[in-house]
């Protein structure tokens, strides 16, 4: 069992994931963990549509969590598991859903955040719940596929 990337991406489901990131880490299963996908059927089903059949599609709404640490646990799931936000992940892992290392992929920018790298956009309430994931021993990288050097937060904050 267990969690092989934990990565905030608001495009969830996508083609980096898919042809990079679940032969990197050999994945079995991704897992979305977002409420506007859980309660809209016809997302839900594109994402299924999109995915190979040979890896589950697990789609979680946030206050969910022990069903989801539940289907992590099963000892054949090496899983994927997709934020929307940093918020998210920052309440799924003070609910129980552990990992050691956050990875940020790819965050809009929206009107109250700036610019950190060319795909990461973080608001101040966003900084703040990753330094409280760090505090609490997370790792977080920027990295868009596997193959590109990470960035940590600090080294990221020196550039910009």
């Amino acid at each position: 069992m267990s969690t092989v990337l934990a990565r905030v991406d608001n495009r969830l489901v996508h083609g980096q994931i898919l042809e990079t990131w679940v032969n990197f880490t050999d994945a079995n299963s991704i897992v979305v963990f977002n409420d506007d996908v859980y309660f809209n059927d016809l997302q839900k089903d594109i994402i299924r549509a999109f995915v190979p059949s040979y890896i589950d599609v697990v789609i979680r709404k946030l206050d969910d969590v022990p069903r989801l640490i539940e289907y992590i646990s099963n000892e054949n799931q090496r899983c994927i598991v997709l934020f929307f936000n940093v918020h998210d992940a920052l309440n799924a892992y003070k609910n129980g859903l552990l990992f050691t290392k956050l990875n940020l992929g790819n965050i809009h920018c929206q009107s109250n955040s700036r610019q950190i790298t060319p795909t990461i956009y973080l608001s101040g309430e966003d900084i703040e719940h990753l330094k409280a994931l760090e505090g609490m021993g997370i790792k977080v990288e920027i990295k868009a596929v596997p193959q590109e050097r990470g960035t940590s937060l600090i080294k990221a904050f020196k550039k910009f």
